[in-house]
């Protein structure tokens, strides 16, 4: 378990508590750590190594809970069946998220849809979060977000959520 992620963790769930009635009445929670043999499993599912900072996450929260009202962050069993599900039902899982969320074969920022892992989805076109993890892509590690508004690209899981939970710090 990261001290860094247990502290941000931390710093996330007290900020996410104090936006609105919704996450005040049901706060975020950090799940349990992730164990090895879970985040093996995922590696394995998904054919490739993760990102050090998105495992040292797992290691620390396998998922969040009420990540955003009414909402889950996945852990690595939920990522795990969505790849699988969405495989099995569409030929490939980069398929999956191009029907879903795009025009052509580009996440944006000269990312390739089959060089991520989507982490988040709000369904629809209300927004997604994906992280690179072809090792081949000039942009492995990075967090590509689609929320409402602009997309925008954090370096890595870490700068992400430092950023989301600065974000929030803010509004209050």
């Amino acid at each position: 378990m990261s001290v860094a992620w247990v502290e941000l963790l931390t710093a996330f769930c007290l900020a996410a508590g104090e936006q609105g009635a919704a996450w005040k009445a049901r706060p975020p929670q950090w799940n349990e750590p992730a164990t090895e043999e879970q985040i093996h499993a995922l590696e394995k599912t998904i054919g490739v190594e993760l990102p050090g900072d998105y495992k040292d996450f797992l290691r620390t929260s396998n998922g969040i809970r009420n990540y955003v009202p009414g909402a889950d962050l996945p852990g690595t069993e939920d990522l795990k069946e969505f790849v699988i599900s969405r495989s099995h039902k569409y030929g490939t899982y980069a398929k999956a998220i191009r029907d879903a969320f795009l025009y052509d074969d580009e996440i944006g920022f000269g990312i390739q849809d089959d060089e991520v892992l989507m982490i988040y989805s709000a369904g629809g076109s209300s927004g997604a979060i994906f992280l690179v993890v072809s090792p081949k892509s000039r942009a492995h590690g990075n967090v590509v977000v689609y929320l409402p508004g602009e997309p925008a690209i954090y370096p890595s899981w870490l700068s992400y959520m430092g950023s989301l939970t600065e974000q929030m710090r803010k509004s209050r």
